[in-house]
């Protein structure tokens, strides 16, 4: 699966960022049956770049209410995002979301990833057919990274960095 906003005017990304996997997805494809979900915002940026595609692929559009759902039933999520001044900002959120539903992640190395790197496969695109002909070690990875989750970005983690930040004394 990849997801997200399909693009925007003020940065380059987004679901172009797929069009340079095409060729590794198509040579995976003839090892390892595969399917691509691409849930995002624009049904027409996804034909025009997954048209001609000789692997088997769908679009969902972006629904809040039935994501988390849709993104349990998958095996591995692309993440792919050349380095540009906004992608050196970008957040880990969609990391940490398919990791937090024990969905393996292939990503590129951004700042705010790197402190995941054990957890996914960062900048391994090469063994992109490697990972979908043999998912268990990435699944593990993913998994394993359940606890930094729960300890950091948990409900009850961020009801606690809020009582901490409200009950410090100001300074003036």
């Amino acid at each position: 699966m990849w997801f997200g906003n399909h693009g925007s005017a003020y940065a380059t990304g987004g679901m172009a960022e797929l069009e340079r996997l095409l060729p590794l997805l198509e040579a995976a494809s003839r090892r390892q049956p595969l399917r691509l979900t691409v849930v995002s915002n624009s049904e027409q940026r996804y034909r025009d770049l997954l048209g001609r595609a000789a692997f088997p692929h769908r679009y969902r559009p972006w629904d809040r209410l039935h994501f988390l759902s849709l993104l349990g039933e998958q095996d591995l999520v692309l993440l792919p995002a050349r380095m540009t001044a906004f992608t050196m900002a970008k957040s880990n959120n969609r990391m940490l979301l398919a990791l937090a539903q024990g969905v393996p992640v292939m990503a590129d190395p951004l700042p705010d990833y790197q402190p995941w790197r054990a957890f996914c496969a960062l900048d391994e695109w090469d063994r992109l057919a490697e990972h979908l002909v043999d998912p268990a070690p990435l699944a593990a990875r993913a998994r394993a990274a359940m606890p930094a989750i729960e300890r950091d970005y948990s409900t009850r983690a961020i009801a606690a960095q809020w009582r901490e930040a409200l009950q410090a004394p100001a300074v003036r």
